[in-house]
């Protein structure tokens, strides 16, 4: 049982620090396309 609590909140970090890597991913993105707006409006409907 503790065993399982320990692997859920592992599974929870990686998730979050998973995300928090998606989304400096597309800012960095949008700050690249940020000049042309038409390709950012187009991948960022």
């Amino acid at each position: 049982m503790k065993y399982d609590a320990l692997v859920m909140v592992n599974n929870q970090n990686r998730e979050t620090r998973r995300k928090m890597e998606e989304k400096k991913i597309k800012n960095r993105i949008r700050k690249y396309l940020s000049n042309s707006k038409i390709i950012g409006g187009i991948l960022w409907k």
